[in-house]
């Protein structure tokens, strides 16, 4: 498993790509709640109701850039 920092210009982490070894991947927020995820076998990524957001891998666009709450 790996997990990679999702930063703004200035450096600051406002989340994680939590990439498995099987190539599936979820996002988590910067304090590590999941955003959603992407299933390598089906292409598709899906927020976390399970809602298909996109075809292909789009897993980091669900990680906003903005005012932390």
């Amino acid at each position: 498993m790996q997990k990679l920092p999702i930063k703004d210009v200035a450096g600051r982490v406002w989340g994680w790509v939590q990439i498995e070894d099987d190539g599936n991947k979820k996002a988590l927020d910067h304090t590590g709640r999941i955003l959603g995820y992407y299933k390598v076998n089906s292409n598709t990524t899906y927020d976390v109701s399970g809602r298909i957001v996109a075809y292909g891998d789009l897993v980091s666009s669900l990680i906003k850039i903005g005012n932390k709450s």
